[in-house]
Order: structure tokens, then C-alpha cells, then sequence
């Protein structure tokens, strides 16, 4: 009698080890083929293509967008806070379609699309 060592336990004692074969067959990767399609080398299809069709990096920039547009400005002159200075009303709300949360929102939105960003007082 030939006798066995197994590694894992008393459970296969006495059996030959068996043989593991995949049911399916070969593989093969079909695609189309072709030459590439590189996207356009311009902002705007760079943002379509990079921020617009692209869940993850929406989400992502969304997300930074969003907490850093939470943080609150806060004007202070000679070193006390004053939220009746005409700046600090302008920071609350820089515009009527907007406040100021959602403006410094779509800033920072744009700086992380474009790699800059800016404000214009009209």
C-alpha cells in the first residue's frame, strides 16, 4: 500500500488527488478593427470626452468641488470679522442667479475641468 501525505487535514486520506479541467473552450478576443480614434486635442472635447462621459471623474470632481465650495469666507477688517462690509455681502451673494457657495463651486469645477479658473466683477 502506497500511503499519501496531504497537506490540509485527515479529509483526503486514501484519495488520489483529482484533476481540474475548465469547461469552456479556448478564448479568442475579436475587435474591431481599424485605426485608432484619438480624441481632439482641444479643451472642449477634452472635457466631454475626460469629465462629461465619465461617471468616476464626474463624481470625483463633483465631490472636491462641492467640500471645498462649503468652506466660508469670512472678511475681517483690522483684525475683527465684519459681515456688514460690502465684500462680505458680495461673497454671500455675487450675483442673482447664484449664491455664493454655488458660484465658488462651479469655480473650483472649472479649475480641476481646465487646470484654471476665473472671476470676472462686472
Amino acid at each position: 500500500m502506497v500511503s499519501i501525505r496531504w497537506p490540509f487535514g485527515q479529509a483526503g486520506r486514501g484519495r488520489a488527488p483529482e484533476a481540474k479541467e475548465s469547461r469552456t473552450g479556448g478564448v479568442i478576443a475579436l475587435s474591431g478593427v481599424g485605426r485608432p480614434r484619438w480624441t481632439p486635442n482641444d479643451y472642449a472635447s477634452l472635457a466631454r470626452e475626460g469629465y462629461q462621459k465619465n461617471a468616476v471623474a464626474y463624481r470625483c470632481i463633483r465631490m472636491i468641488a462641492e467640500a471645498a465650495a462649503s468652506a466660508p469666507f469670512a472678511v475681517f477688517v483690522d483684525g475683527a470679522r465684519d459681515d456688514g462690509h460690502p465684500l462680505a455681502r458680495l461673497i454671500r451673494r455675487p450675483n442673482p442667479e447664484q449664491s455664493g457657495a454655488e458660484l465658488m463651486e462651479a469655480v473650483y469645477g472649472a479649475l480641476q475641468v481646465s487646470g484654471n479658473a476665473y472671476v470676472e466683477a462686472t
